[in-house]
């Protein structure tokens, strides 16, 4: 499991907050309140290529639509440049880097993917990584947020 501090707005205007709120009760009506955001009829985690079987079109209707041409532009490949195993990462490092966010929060924030990586076994932290303690490390982890 991963927890991030996330803004209730970005600075885009997307409304992450009720979105969260609305998938919660969706997984409550369904009767999957221990289970992840995207999982499949029985509660299981869904494998990326699921995922983005159910993104990959939205994303394709969208880029149809003029109002998001810029960001979706007819010739951009939706398959091969929105993948579930780093688009969300480098989106949230992209963000971070162009709004002046100190690298050291950057890798401290994102660290938890070597925790993926290793897949359980020992992750290498460095010293900092492995001596600083989630909850008091907050104020760091909210200026990240407060910056993308």
């Amino acid at each position: 499991m991963h927890v991030f501090p996330l803004a209730n707005e970005t600075k885009t205007g997307v409304r992450i907050r009720i979105w969260l709120e609305r998938v919660v009760e969706i997984l409550k009506s369904e009767k999957k309140e221990n289970c992840p955001a995207f999982c499949d009829e029985e509660g299981y985690q869904m494998k990326e290529k699921e995922v983005e079987a159910v993104f990959h079109p939205i994303l394709r209707m969208m880029q149809k639509d003029k109002k998001y041409a810029e960001m979706l532009p007819a010739e951009l490949e939706i398959e091969g440049n929105y993948m579930c195993s780093r688009s969300f990462r480098r989106g949230s490092a992209t963000t971070a880097l162009n709004n002046g966010v100190d690298e050291v929060v950057i890798k401290f924030v994102h660290r938890w993917g070597k925790i993926e990586a290793k897949k359980g076994a020992c992750t290498g932290f460095n010293m900092l990584e492995h001596y600083a303690h989630g909850e008091l490390t907050r104020p760091m982890q909210f200026s990240f947020v407060s910056k993308v």
